[in-house]
């Protein structure tokens, strides 16, 4: 996977390469000789590039950029992650308050439908200020702007709707007060409030979902089973007890 992300910046008809020597946009003498970017008549050099990103380029007729190594788009230019997850055959990353993910896309958690997978970084839609990540075998799911949004699988409830149909648009998880932290297992997801309340949904054939009378600070889901840091220091787990 190249570690790079080009931005397109106005792409309108100026070409399809460097403009070094033959004018541009129908002639117009402005454009000779200039490394450019067009809208309409007019014609002017591409600006510097943001920081973190290693060149500008005219292409296909607009300024492109690309981030350097370690870096992915955000809406400020150039930014690096500040939370990443895996599950599945899925990563994602948390980049400059949007989340984005790349691999499988199965079940369209990737945030989008119609491919089986990307190779490179895709924005999930709709989600912005976003603070925690987590990804389950088929589903992620994201805290943004003091609520739970999550997307992908949903056969059996994971999205915190009525088991059914995949969603690769995130949708809102209802009934949660300031959720902090955040897990996704197979099937079932989990949150940890602000206060420690804990609230899991989606699978619980095996008692995944089924929590105890605890206050957590720390939560983590597996296969069929969730684990929580509780009040002192302790670790309870529950669900699924064999292997």
């Amino acid at each position: 996977m190249r570690s790079a992300v080009l931005i397109a910046l106005g792409v309108i008809g100026c070409g399809d390469s460097l403009r070094s020597t033959a004018p541009a946009d129908g002639g117009n003498p402005a454009c000779a000789g200039t490394v450019a970017s067009c809208t309409g008549a007019a014609c002017s050099a591409c600006p510097a590039p943001p920081s973190n990103a290693t060149s500008m380029q005219c292409v296909q007729g607009g300024c492109v950029y690309e981030c350097g190594a370690g870096f992915l788009k955000c809406d400020s230019g150039c930014c690096i992650a500040s939370a990443i997850a895996a599950g599945g055959g899925t990563s994602c990353a948390i980049v400059g308050g949007a989340v984005r993910c790349w691999g499988s896309n199965s079940r369209g958690q990737l945030g989008f439908s119609g491919a089986p997978k990307s190779l490179v970084p895709v924005q999930v839609p709709g989600i912005s200020g976003a603070t925690r990540i987590t990804v389950g075998t088929s589903h992620a799911c994201a805290v943004a702007a003091g609520q739970v949004l999550c997307w992908g699988a949903n056969d059996s409830g994971q999205l915190g709707v009525v088991p059914g149909a995949d969603s690769p648009t995130p949708v809102v998880v209802q009934g949660l007060s300031s959720p902090d932290r955040i897990t996704a297992g197979d099937r079932h997801s989990c949150a940890v409030s602000v206060a420690g309340a804990v609230t899991c949904w989606g699978a619980n054939d095996l008692g995944q979902t089924t929590v105890p009378a605890v206050s957590a600070s720390l939560i983590a889901a597996g296969t069929g089973y969730t684990c929580a840091v509780v009040s002192g220091g302790a670790v309870r787990c529950w669900g699924q007890g064999t292997a």
